[in-house]
Formats: C-alpha cells, sequence, structure tokens
C-alpha cells in the first residue's frame, strides 16, 4: 500500500476525511464501480476492493480520468503484492443476519417492558380508586369487600412481576446467546482455522497500527517472516494430515514463546509472520533466533511409530520512518528466502540483504 493511499484510509476509517479526500475517495469508487459492471464483474467486495485500490493510486498520483489499462496495469501490481482478504459474501451474510436478529430480540424486549408497564399502570389506577374508597367506607362489610379487592390487585401485581421477570430474562439469554455468535463469527473473520493464530487480515490490520505508532511516537516495531523447511516434502511423506498437524504445533510452540503483546499470524501457506511491538532489529533478530531453536527441538507425534521433526527458515526486517506495510514485508521476506538460499534453519535479516547485495533485487 503506498503512503497516500495508506493516510487518505486511515483518515476514512477514523472519521478525519477532508473535503478533497472524501471527493477523491468517491471518485475513485464511482470508477471502480463503472469499470466493474462495463466488464459484467459482480461488484462484490471481493472483487471490488482491488480495483477501488487501483483507481485510487492513479487519481493520487495526479491522474483526473484514468483509463482502464491503466488501471488494470496497476490492479495486477496489487493483487500480486497481496491485500487482505474481504469478508466473503457468506461472512457478510451471517453477521449481518444476526445483527439483524440482535435488533428484533431488543425490539420484542421492549414491546414486553412497555406492555407491562400499560398493565402495572391499570392496577396503579385501581389501587388509587380502593385508598380514595377507604377514606369514605362507612361500614365493617364496605371495608372487607375493599381489602379483598386490595388484595387481588396485589396478587395480581405480583403475578404480573414474576410473568414479566421470566420473560425480560428469556430476552435477555436470547440477545446473549446472539451476541455470542456474532462475537464467534468475527472471531472466525480474524483468525486462521487450522492453526487459531491470526489471519492476514487481522495481521494487516495491527501492523498498520503499529507502523502509525511508529511514525507519531517514535515507537520501535519489526516483523519476522518464517516459512517451514521443505514442507513439501512432509506432505509427500506423511500426508496433508501431518503437515496441518506440523502447522499447528508451530504456531503453538511460537504463541507459547512470545509476549502477550506480540502477534503470530498465518501469513499463508507454511508461511507464519510475527510481529513484535517496541523491538528494534537486534532485538527481534534475537526473538528469531530463540523461535528458531524451539522449534527446531520440536518432536510433534504423528502416529505410534512416528515423529515428525521440523526446522523453518526465518527473516526479519525492522519498520522505518515513511515505510508503507508493503515494503517493510518485503524486506522481512527477502531477508527469510535468503536464510533459505544459505542453508535454511537459520535467521537473516534486513543487514544481511545489504551484505548479499539483495535488498533491492
Amino acid at each position: 500500500m503506498t503512503k497516500e493511499r495508506e493516510e487518505i484510509i486511515a483518515h476514512a476509517e477514523s472519521g478525519e476525511l477532508t473535503r478533497k479526500e472524501a471527493i477523491i475517495i468517491s471518485e475513485a469508487a464511482r470508477l471502480s464501480l463503472k469499470h466493474l459492471v462495463s466488464e459484467g464483474i459482480p461488484p462484490i467486495p471481493r472483487f471490488f476492493s482491488p480495483w477501488f485500490y487501483a483507481y485510487l493510486d492513479l487519481i493520487l498520483e495526479g491522474k483526473e480520468s484514468p483509463s482502464a489499462e491503466e488501471a488494470a496495469q496497476r490492479y495486477q501490481g496489487i493483487v500480486k503484492e497481496g491485500m487482505p482478504r474481504p469478508l466473503s459474501e457468506e461472512e457478510m451474510m451471517n453477521i449481518f443476519s444476526i445483527r439483524e436478529e440482535t435488533k428484533e430480540a431488543v425490539k420484542e424486549a421492549g414491546k414486553k417492558i412497555v406492555k407491562a408497564i400499560e398493565i402495572m399502570e391499570v392496577h396503579d389506577d385501581a389501587l388509587r380508586q380502593h385508598e380514595e374508597s377507604i377514606s369514605s367506607t362507612k361500614t365493617i362489610n364496605s371495608l372487607m369487600e375493599l381489602i379483598d379487592a386490595l388484595r387481588k390487585e396485589i396478587q395480581d401485581l405480583r403475578e404480573l412481576n414474576q410473568s414479566t421477570q421470566q420473560e425480560l430474562r428469556k430476552s435477555a439469554e436470547t440477545i446473549s446467546a446472539i451476541e455470542d455468535r456474532l462475537k464467534k463469527k468475527e472471531t472466525e473473520a480474524q483468525y486462521d482455522p487450522l492453526t487459531v493464530v491470526a489471519n492476514r487480515r487481522l495481521f494487516d490490520k495491527k501492523l498498520r497500527e503499529l507502523m502509525v505508532l511508529r511514525e507519531s511516537k517514535n515507537i520501535p516495531c519489526s516483523l519476522i517472516m518464517l516459512d517451514v523447511d521443505d514442507f513439501k516434502r512432509i506432505n509427500d511423506l506423511y500426508g496433508h494430515r501431518a503437515g496441518d498437524e506440523v502447522l499447528r504445533s508451530i504456531a503453538l510452540a511460537l504463541e507459547k514463546e512470545l509476549r502477550t503483546e506480540d502477534m503470530v499470524a498465518r501469513y499463508g501457506g507454511e508461511e507464519f509472520v510475527v510481529l513484535l511491538p517496541d523491538n528494534d532489529l537486534k532485538d527481534a533478530s534475537s526473538v528469531a533466533e530463540r523461535l528458531r531453536e524451539r522449534i527446531e527441538k520440536l518432536s510433534i507425534p504423528f502416529d505410534p511409530s512416528s515423529n515428525i521433526s521440523v526446522t523453518v527458515s526465518l527473516g526479519v526486517a525492522e519498520v522505518h520512518k515513511g515505510d508503507t506495510p508493503e515494503e517493510v514485508v518485503a524486506r522481512a521476506d527477502k531477508a527469510m528466502y535468503l536464510a533459505k538460499k544459505e542453508g535454511k534453519n537459520c535467521v537473516r535479516s534486513e543487514r544481511d540483504l545489504a551484505r548479499a547485495g539483495d535488498l533491492d533485487q
């Protein structure tokens, strides 16, 4: 993501768009939608987002009327650089449906409360009338009749109170169950179902937040990219079920070794990424070496007669002022592939890239 695009998206998300920025975003959205319609592409988030970013970048570069060819070329670059997976239509519909259920449940609870209040007001009027009648009662029989009437009103109120409490308790339980389902769905959209660590969408969001802190408060931040060595051989030798178990075990090992403020995410396939707030390159390189050693010592039980050993190659990069998320990820990725190139099961950082002459390749 370019720095200009990152800034305008951040302003949009925080509700701090200037008039000029709002016009730019609106124009990018208009051109994107027009392009999708003309090409017969459904304008759903998965298809719309990369085209929107393509047109937005071109407009931010000063192109007032970007051509479809220019947008297509930029689109290819955006898809290649990778971007967070938008919520699928099914995920969006699930969350929308649950929110609608919540609205209906709250509305129903409100109706019950209003009805209970109306009935209680009727009983309140009756009690007030009984109170006035007591003052004018002159015989014992009349007084006894009023006492019986009062007893009945109080009994009715007690039953109404119990009934209302039960109904509201049921409504509260319904709303609570719906909220739990919503939280579960929203959590599922941010975490990898196999390893239960963060997915790339959540990683991208957290990285942008940390980069803002790096720019505004000069708080260091680094990231580690790591890839399982010879993962294809593991799948070929033991099967994909074993490969899944390897990924789960590595994710768990990483989580155990890191601080609560750090983040482990599955970046894709057999690649993981680790975000380290308040760590410079030297600190992050030490953490990476510690992670490498821990994973090297893993003995992953697969079946009664087989334990699998694995190693990883790791690349480390620090966020610098003026970086875009893509730039820092690219440096960590290049450092990781340098580790692969230089023997695997080792750690390399962006400083090693400069030594190897790979920084700009």
